[in-house]
Formats: C-alpha cells, sequence, structure tokens
C-alpha cells in the first residue's frame, strides 16, 4: 500500500485500516446483514466488518434491528448503507445504532460528506457506480478530502451498490491487465493511485474474488448477496468459502448451503447467486 494511505489519519487511528495498510489481506465486508444470527455467523468466520442497509432495499433493516445487532456485537466494526437520504436522518440513525461507518451510496457531494463527519465524528465510505473510465474524475474529488475510504462497484441501473435490488452489472471488460476483467475492477485498479482505500464491490461470489483479489489487489472486498442462500439470508457455507479464498486459500469443493437445493444444482454444483 501507498505511503498515503499509512499517513492518512483515519487509518491510523483505526485498527482494521491500520491492520491491513501494512500489506495484510483485504479487509472483507459482509454487506446485506439483516439479523443477529447473520451478523454473529459473518464475524465469527471471519468477517472484519459488517454491512446494515438503511436505504430503500429488499435487505433494509430497521433501527430496533439494528440496535439488537450492535447489542449482540458490540465489538464488530458496523457500516450503515445510506443513499440521497436526508443529511439529519443519516446522521441521528447512524448515532442511535451505535455505527462505526457510514456509506454514502447516491448523489451525496463532498459538502455532504463535511457536515455528516461534523455532525456524527463518524468515517465515511463513498460508493461509486463505475462504468466507464472517465468515473476516475468524479471519483477524485472525494479521494484528496473528507472521506476515509472508496468504494468501486460495477454500474447497475437501480438500488443501491449493497444490499439493494437485484443488480444489472456493466457487461464491459477490460484489458488493462494482460486478461479480461469486468471494467469496474480496471477503474477500481486505478482508483487505488488516488491514494485512499479501495473496497471493490459487485457480482463477487467465492467464485470469482480469489481473480479479483489477484487482479486488483483491493483494500478490501465486500460482498452481498454474492453469500446468500435467498435474499436477506445469508448461507454459512458460501461465506466461509468466500473468506477462504479472499484469503487466498484453496478451498476445493463446497460452497453450496447445506440441504438448501437454492444453493445447488442436482449432485451438488455450487451455482452463482448473481445468475
Amino acid at each position: 500500500m501507498s505511503g498515503k494511505m499509512d499517513s492518512n489519519d483515519a487509518l491510523a487511528s483505526n485498527p482494521f485500516f491500520r491492520r491491513n495498510s501494512s500489506g495484510g489481506r483485504p479487509l472483507i465486508k459482509i454487506c446485506g446483514i439483516t439479523n443477529v444470527e447473520d451478523a454473529r455467523t459473518s464475524a465469527e468466520l471471519g468477517a472484519d466488518l459488517l454491512g446494515l442497509v438503511f436505504a430503500e432495499s429488499s435487505r433494509r433493516v430497521s433501527v430496533e434491528t439494528a440496535i439488537a445487532i450492535r447489542r449482540a456485537r458490540p465489538d464488530s466494526q458496523l457500516v450503515g448503507v445510506f443513499e440521497d437520504q436526508p443529511l439529519e436522518q443519516v446522521a441521528r440513525v447512524s448515532l442511535d445504532c451505535g455505527l462505526d461507518f457510514v456509506q454514502l451510496h447516491g448523489r451525496e457531494d463532498v459538502v455532504f460528506c463535511v457536515q455528516l463527519r461534523k455532525l456524527t465524528n463518524l468515517e465515511i465510505v463513498k460508493a461509486f457506480r463505475a462504468g466507464d473510465p472517465g468515473d476516475l474524475y468524479q471519483i477524485q474529488d472525494f479521494a484528496v478530502r473528507h472521506v476515509c475510504a472508496l468504494l468501486i462497484d460495477s454500474c447497475h441501473k437501480i438500488g443501491p451498490e449493497c444490499g439493494g435490488v437485484e443488480k444489472v452489472a456493466v457487461t464491459g471488460c477490460s484489458a488493462g491487465f494482460g486478461a479480461a476483467v469486468p471494467v469496474h475492477w480496471s477503474i477500481a485498479a486505478e482508483a487505488k493511485k488516488l491514494g485512499k482505500p479501495v473496497f471493490l464491490a459487485g457480482g463477487l461470489t467465492p467464485d470469482t474474488v480469489g481473480s479479483a483479489v489477484e487482479e486488483v489487489g483491493p483494500f478490501g472486498v465486500d460482498v452481498s448477496s454474492g453469500v446468500e442462500r435467498a435474499p436477506g439470508k445469508k448461507c454459512e457455507e458460501k461465506i466461509a468459502l468466500f473468506i477462504k479464498r479472499t484469503n487466498g486459500k484453496r478451498a476445493d469443493g463446497g460452497g453450496a448451503c447445506a440441504g438448501d437445493a437454492d444453493c445447488a444444482e442436482p449432485g451438488g454444483k455450487h451455482m452463482n447467486p448473481e445468475s
């Protein structure tokens, strides 16, 4: 990682960011958590960050549920996901639920980020739907100020990147690494040069995360539907396999939810939940 990342005050004060900035494995964020059981399972399997969606979504959680998750996991790092919601609402929910980070997925501008920081003193992750190299110009404005990390996701038609409605990802590829990769992977690799930690999201599954980590080298990876048995219901086996492959460990076989026909074809062949 670059020296710019190491010198960032937000990173220096956060043990998760500090650990990764020294060249460790990518941080793992399991997003779209909707209940205490999935939060506990994800954390115990090794997730560094748990994402709770407060934007309009099939995975949206209530304040009451978020508080219950906070109480059940007092030591877990919770990330709240918002999209184009009023400043005061984002601030109030973030503080009431005891969040550690706020993740913004809409058209929030730099001024919004500055005001939110003043109201909450929480670190902000800004997400971008990246479908064109020109998107780097927009990303750069946030990279130099006011946010602790960037999240680069595939471009969709509707819904927040993390835990929203079904995604419609950009189908184009970039050959910037010597082999064709999704467009937003190449944009994420370029965004790393801006000096902020970059999380990669969008279409990640146990089958794709190993290649994503190898090709992009992100600071962290973010997954929601890729480790589910149904919208808002996580699959323990998929989470375990996702984490193993993020960490660069081979895990041949498995990956289908035990006893769940929705997660496997006849014969146990793993299916891509994004398909």
